[in-house]
């Protein structure tokens, strides 16, 4: 578990600070690449890809990343 909260804290609050004020675009499309990125397998990085932008845009929507940790773990564990 310790793995999802860290790249929740990384790939998207992180990002979220930063880079929402300017583009909320810009902001999930950089931490998805860069979810996509760290993941290392061409087979995962697609998959890795859409699931950034999944969780960056819900996590947009609300304001928090509470939203995208839960739906980490969930996935984590249904995987």
């Amino acid at each position: 578990l310790s793995p999802a909260v860290f790249e929740e804290l990384l790939f998207r609050y992180i990002p979220m600070k930063l880079l929402l004020p300017y583009s909320r675009r810009w902001c999930i499309v950089y931490s998805a690449l860069c979810f996509s990125l760290i993941h290392c397998s061409f087979l995962q990085m697609p998959y890795a890809f859409v699931a950034g932008v999944i969780f960056m845009a819900v996590d947009v929507a609300f304001g928090s990343v509470w939203p995208s940790l839960i739906l980490h773990f969930v996935f984590t564990i249904k995987v």
